[in-house]
């Protein structure tokens, strides 16, 4: 009778452990649904937020863009400290001034030369950065 005793409270031992490590799987597997759920849901909101910012005209500006000029950027790699000093500088000035009366429309005389003071600022600050061993980024 003491075996049948013994048996029986192993048994129910036993069982007391495969229902808790069923348990805990069931609740491993719920827990995972619900993270997969939330995945899901955040993914969800996540494409509808895309969606909302869409517009029908959105990339009719980027569309409009024609290809850059051959020398657009190259300004910032003449180095007006070396440029401003060169005898040739007359005839180039008086070639650019005959190009520049055809975007009068642009820019007046005040505005294009804050523009053209603000770029040989920017060309000079990008050269001396150039020259530096500083590992800090340049800011256009």
């Amino acid at each position: 009778m003491r075996e049948t005793a013994q048996l029986v409270e192993r048994l129910g031992a036993e069982m007391t452990i495969a229902y808790e490590t069923v348990h805990r799987a069931v609740k491993d597997v719920n827990d995972q649904q619900m993270m997969s759920d939330s995945e899901a849901a955040r993914q969800s909101r996540h494409d509808r937020l895309l969606k909302s910012l869409k517009y029908p005209t959105m990339n009719e500006r980027r569309n409009q863009i024609k290809d850059p000029h051959f020398q657009t950027f190259e300004w910032i790699f003449n180095d007006p400290d070396l440029s401003e000093d060169s005898g040739d500088s007359a005839e180039g000035e008086e070639r650019k001034t005959r190009e520049d009366d055809k975007d009068d429309d642009i820019f007046d005389k005040y505005e294009r030369a804050k523009h053209e003071a603000r770029v040989r600022d920017a060309s000079r600050h990008f050269c001396q950065w150039l020259r530096s061993r500083d590992a800090s980024l340049f800011w256009i």
